[in-house]
């Protein structure tokens, strides 16, 4: 095999900014990935065991602490990036200096409810306003429902290593108007990517892409995943004071910056919603969580969750199996062991990331 042969990745993720590819299993489960994910939403400590709802909103992203920390979640992490390394690697070779660090970004899972659907956005871009100039910074989720899911972007509009959207904001989007969407004929050139179950997507997060407003046919269970390139020598990783969220195990800011909320700023702005989100909160949260919340506008009271929600152990809750010191490291800017060929570099990073798993994994039953 010619030296650095790249037979392993495919060609779409550097030529069109997005790939979608079965989800590795590195290490088998004892059960398959929608059971295994039923069990672990059923014993996740900030809500009741009875729980029949983890999420208010059709975004269906969680934002308790333990969907990111859960043992489901961190496993399935590394089979996604022993999944997605052989793309990693080709933007890798990509640099100037053909070399850089890899980082995990900690993702959280999400369920859309069966009748639920996400605000529909209008085309963006994502960004990372934290990410260095010149880093390469990627999206995506593990789709583990019933059904395919779907991905509506415009191919080949990435833009690599720029990270700072328009005007300096600090929002993590950047927007386009649809004056913008009509000369540049985005709606012409949509693309529907589908992503079926079991399979995972990534892009690059700045991708011009849209949401659509789907209303779920039934209950879609999704775990986010992201990472980050730089060819910079840094060791400092993009999430802040990322160590003590560990050791805490607390919640872990976007990309984007921005943490992620209980609840949108609209289940507060009227009487219907509020009274909404009090009952999902006290019919299906573990009650330690929950404080008698004013609306100032009304000056009423409610039973509920704060918007931001504490580490575990600030909450006095159950704290899962620490990061073992192998696992913490793919969530720092790591560098790459380079072999021979890059087939060998694949294979040697995979078998790596297998042994960090299967060495948490019997930390975590020891």
């Amino acid at each position: 095999m010619a030296k650095n042969a790249r037979v392993l990745s495919s060609p779409y993720l550097l030529r069109d900014g997005v790939v979608v590819l079965p989800l590795m299993e590195l290490v088998p489960f004892e059960s398959n990935y929608r059971e295994r994910l039923s069990q672990t939403l059923a014993n996740l400590p900030c809500f009741l065991p009875n729980a029949s709802q983890h999420v208010i909103g059709g975004f269906g992203a969680l934002g308790t602490p333990c969907s990111f920390h859960n043992t489901f979640a961190r496993e399935l992490r590394l089979q996604a990036y022993a999944t997605v390394f052989p793309e990693l690697l080709e933007v890798l070779r990509g640099l100037p200096t053909g070399k850089g660090k890899i980082e995990v970004l900690p993702e959280r899972l999400a369920v859309r409810y069966k009748g639920t659907s996400p605000t529909a956005e209008a085309w963006h871009r994502d960004t990372s306003p934290n990410a260095l100039q010149g880093d390469h910074v990627f999206g995506g989720w593990i789709n583990f429902g019933p059904d395919d899911s779907y991905f509506s972007c415009i191919p080949g509009t990435q833009m690599p290593g720029q990270n700072q959207p328009p005007g300096g904001a600090r929002t993590g989007f950047s927007t386009f108007t649809k004056e913008d969407a009509q000369e540049n004929r985005f709606d012409q050139l949509r693309r529907r990517i589908r992503v079926p179950p079991d399979h995972l997507i990534l892009f690059y997060e700045n991708l011009i892409h849209e949401v659509y407003a789907t209303k779920a046919t039934r209950d879609q269970y999704r775990l986010f995943h992201a990472y980050r390139i730089t060819a910079l020598s840094t060791k400092t990783p993009l999430v802040p004071h990322l160590q003590e969220r560990f050791e805490n195990q607390a919640v872990i800011p976007m990309k984007s910056g921005q943490l992620p909320p209980m609840r949108s700023t609209a289940h507060w702005n009227f009487p219907k919603q509020r009274q909404a989100y009090e009952e999902f909160c006290t019919v299906n949260m573990n009650p330690a969580l929950l404080e008698e919340t004013e609306c100032r506008a009304t000056q009423d009271f409610y039973l509920v969750s704060p918007r931001f929600l504490p580490s575990l152990r600030e909450l006095g809750l159950p704290l899962y199996p620490p990061y073992t010191p192998e696992e913490k490291t793919i969530y720092w800017p790591h560098n790459i062991v380079y072999l021979q060929t890059d087939d060998d570099t694949v294979e040697n990073a995979r078998e790596q990331i297998r042994v960090i798993l299967v060495r948490s994994r019997y930390a975590a039953d020891a």
